[in-house]
């Protein structure tokens, strides 16, 4: 097909919605990538304030402007208080609960929906007060590798963040006797095993290293490091834990290539995505056997409806016997986690 003389092919951007000419380069949608997951689009506007209707048990939209009555049942609203306080927050939790049970596309007033776990099942639950490992997120980039890592922190010694510093492979990698590398001013890469966490980082620290990532061996994802035996009591460099197959690239990478790493640590950063409160040192945490972790009230009110996580599902044992026995039900997630 020929183009008319005269005639300048055109396009129109689907960003700023102008009329480019052919040759002009279009504008691309501003986009983000965390750990290979891409998120493009634009940001959408702003919904109207929603106010709490007693009757409905549920957030709601005004029926207008200066008319606070609920729009589906015309009952008066109440505004409630945005405090971040746990209390507010688990008042409102079977509001929240029936939310993500409509986003997993179950009916939660539908008589089916409400399979409640075991007493036995939930005592069986990991149940803590709740640290930095808990508490904090730490984010690594390795200058070469693209992205970054998540780690996660001892839940003893320092939680810091570092600036740009070169990276070693301990030698010994296990670290259990003493270093003939040179680990002065850098952080050192070491594997679990043979001697305690504490030791290991304590003979990093004897010979000047500023901080420790520790490779995870075993089959356990995410593993909280700690001093059983009270031997980190001077340890005064932050020490972390990378999973067994990142960590097992990034010991390739190093042993080849020069390189450095930077460490951001963002404290206070997990959320109760049940009650969407944070969570906090000290305050009591229960893990499921996929390993999520929520406060121990909030997922305890889970459990009396549903017997399974509220971020993945995986699920525990059903008072109503609707669980798969071990012989017949499909794989879960939790059989490759501890």
């Amino acid at each position: 097909m020929k183009t008319k003389v005269g005639i300048v092919p055109q396009f129109d951007c689907r960003l700023c919605k102008i009329v480019h000419s052919a040759g002009a380069t279009p504008h691309s949608i501003p986009m983000a990538t965390y750990d290979g997951f891409a998120f493009g689009g634009h940001v959408p506007a702003p919904t109207p304030t929603e106010l709490y209707c007693n009757d409905c048990q549920m957030h709601v939209h005004a029926v207008a402007d200066g008319d606070h009555r609920c729009d589906v049942c015309g009952a008066t609203l109440l505004r409630q208080a945005t405090g971040g306080a746990a209390a507010s927050a688990l008042g409102d939790i079977s509001v929240l609960m029936n939310r993500l049970l409509e986003a997993w596309g179950i009916d939660p007033t539908a008589a089916g929906a409400n399979q409640p776990a075991t007493e036995e099942a939930v005592a069986k639950l990991s149940t803590f007060a709740a640290g930095q490992a808990a508490t904090a997120e730490v984010g690594m980039v390795v200058d070469g590798i693209k992205g970054e890592v998540i780690l996660v922190p001892a839940n003893f010694g320092p939680c810091i963040s570092l600036p740009s510093s070169s990276l070693v492979v301990a030698s010994p990698i296990n670290g259990a006797s003493s270093l003939t590398c040179d680990v002065h001013g850098k952080i050192v890469l070491m594997e679990r095993g043979t001697c305690t966490f504490a030791n290991k980082i304590l003979r990093a620290q004897t010979v000047g290293a500023v901080a420790v990532i520790i490779v995870q061996t075993a089959d356990v994802w995410p593993y909280t490091m700690t001093d059983s035996s009270g031997e980190g009591a001077d340890i005064t460099i932050p020490a972390f834990m990378i999973s067994a197959k990142q960590g097992k690239g990034l010991v390739e990478y190093v042993a080849s290539h020069a390189t450095t790493a930077t460490i951001e640590v963002r404290l206070n950063a997990r959320e109760c995505v049940i009650c969407q409160v944070e969570v906090t040192n000290g305050s009591q945490v229960s893990r499921m056997p996929c390993q999520h972790m929520f406060h121990t009230d909030c997922l305890a009110q889970w459990l009396q409806i549903r017997n399974s996580c509220p971020i993945c599902r995986v699920e525990i044992a059903s008072k109503n016997g609707r669980a798969k026995t071990d012989a017949d039900r499909d794989f879960l997630w939790s059989d490759w986690m501890s």
